[in-house]
């Protein structure tokens, strides 16, 4: 893990709480750009099933070992809409402006277990708690606390909307395997917080866009446990989709006018892709897909999936990839003025700028 020296310590709320300078460059990790290195050491992009735009390489920084972020797609990181990426290793918030080495911003005394930033604040849950911070005064701004339907928080999630923040929180541990999740709705200017889903939401595979959250969500009081895809408004107000065919808790993405939900059918799981229209949730497609998505994101360019190794756009209505870029260990996708892969390769952790 890095060190840096703490120079402010405050009592915010509780909890203590400390902004840190920036590093000189490169002591928190080499930045490297275009140009100046192939792709992790990776050979040209892998040509793949059918001609289509392929995700560029802007540049990529090293984050630190592999072993101080966990490698699944619900761990600690997001991307703001003006293309900073935040990551969380232990109890510090880093920051990544384009392709410079991670600056850490926020020092906490509690684990932070979800972080979520737009222009202007930085969001983090840290147990029954989130609080909101002002990344120009770096001061707290705000804090809010879960209702009681929110037991002993172990994983969790921050997603923004306009004027709105969900967060998404389970208590799954290695002994009690699969839990769903809860929802609640946070006004970002008000105190009075909703519950959204109680116990009945797929963790960590949701989206969110100014038209709401989506998200998918089992009937656990029917003995069939149907599985529903779901459009929350930011007013709070729900609108369910029609019972799903594909087994789900994977992922899903958001794109221009519709919702693409990757699963599986049938024993041998076989990987579908279900599209939906963002606004009736209406099935518009549901290709067989020729690979099983680690992760995907929505961009203005087309739905862009893992495959393997491999970063590439699927077509949301036919399931064909287009030419990918390889990028080795890729676990996680963001999106923000520009896509962005998480990957994991040889030891080292990376954020790769895909333009």
């Amino acid at each position: 893990m890095r060190k840096a020296k703490l120079v402010t310590g405050l009592l915010l709320g509780g909890l203590a709480v400390a902004w840190l300078p920036a590093l000189a460059p490169g002591r928190a990790g080499a930045a490297v750009r275009s140009g100046q290195t192939t792709l992790l050491g990776a050979g040209p992009a892998r040509q793949l099933a059918s001609a289509g735009v392929q995700p560029g390489f802007t540049g990529q920084v090293k984050l630190g070992k592999a072993s101080a972020i966990p490698d699944w797609p619900g761990a600690p990181i997001t991307q703001a809409g003006n293309g900073s990426v935040y990551f969380v290793e232990g109890l510090t918030v880093y920051e990544v402006k384009g392709v410079t080495a991670p600056v850490p911003v926020l020092h906490a005394s509690g684990t932070v277990l979800a972080v979520a930033a737009d222009s202007s604040d930085l969001y983090v849950e840290i147990g029954q708690k989130i609080d909101d911070y002002s990344l120009a005064r770096k001061t707290l701004s705000r804090s809010w606390t879960l209702p009681s339907i929110v037991k002993r928080v172990t994983q969790a999630g921050l997603l923004l909307g306009p004027g709105v923040i969900w967060a998404w929180s389970d208590w799954a541990t290695d002994e009690s395997g699969f839990e769903y999740a809860s929802i609640v709705e946070i006004p970002a200017t008000g105190q009075t917080l909703r519950v959204i889903a109680d116990n009945d939401a797929d963790p960590v595979y949701m989206a969110a866009d100014a038209s709401g959250l989506y998200y998918e969500s089992v009937n656990t009081k029917a003995t069939s446990h149907l599985t529903y895809l779901v459009h929350v408004r930011a007013n709070g107000v729900k609108m369910p989709s029609k019972p799903l065919d594909i087994e789900t808790f994977s992922p899903l993405a958001l794109g221009p006018g519709y919702v693409a939900v990757f699963g599986t059918e049938g024993a041998q799981n076989t990987p579908y892709l279900d599209t939906y229209s963002s606004t009736t949730l209406a099935e518009l497609a549901s290709p067989k897909l020729s690979f099983t998505a680690a992760d995907a994101v929505g961009t203005p360019q087309g739905l862009l999936a893992v495959d393997g190794n491999v970063v590439a756009f699927v077509n949301q209505l036919t399931g064909a990839l287009g030419t990918g870029t390889l990028v080795p260990g890729t676990w996680k996708l963001l999106y923000g003025n520009g896509a962005s892969a998480i990957a994991s390769y040889q030891g080292t952790d990376y954020l790769v700028r895909l333009g």
